[in-house]
C-alpha cells in the first residue's frame, strides 16, 4: 500500500488516535480525516510524508473530533507535517 496517493477517510466513523503507520505511506499527497471521532495530536510520523500537500479541509474554530498538530498550533497548524505543507505551498523546500 506504499503507492497510495490519496486517502479520503472523512466521515467514516473513525475514533481513537490517528494511526502512526500513516507515516509509512511515502507517496501520500492528500489525507482527509475530518468529521470523525479522532482525538489527540497529529503524529510526528506524518512529517515523513514529503509528498503531502493537503491535510484539509479544516473548519474554523476547531470542533468535535478534530486533531491538533503536535506541539501546539491552532488554526495555522504547528506540527511537522503541517509546517512542511505550508512551506511547499509558499514555494520553499521541505525540512
Amino acid at each position: 500500500m506504499t503507492e497510495l496517493v490519496r486517502l479520503d477517510a472523512a466521515n467514516c466513523g473513525l475514533s481513537g488516535d490517528i494511526p502512526l503507520e500513516l507515516g509509512n505511506l511515502a507517496n501520500l499527497d492528500t489525507l482527509f480525516l475530518y468529521k470523525n471521532g479522532l482525538a489527540g495530536s497529529i503524529p510526528p510520523e506524518l512529517g515523513r510524508l514529503r509528498s503531502l500537500s493537503s491535510l484539509g479541509p479544516r473548519r474554523r474554530g476547531g470542533g468535535h473530533g478534530q486533531a491538533r498538530p503536535a506541539g501546539g498550533g491552532g488554526e495555522r497548524g504547528g506540527g511537522a507535517a503541517a509546517s512542511a505543507v505550508g512551506r511547499r505551498r509558499r514555494g520553499g523546500g521541505a525540512a
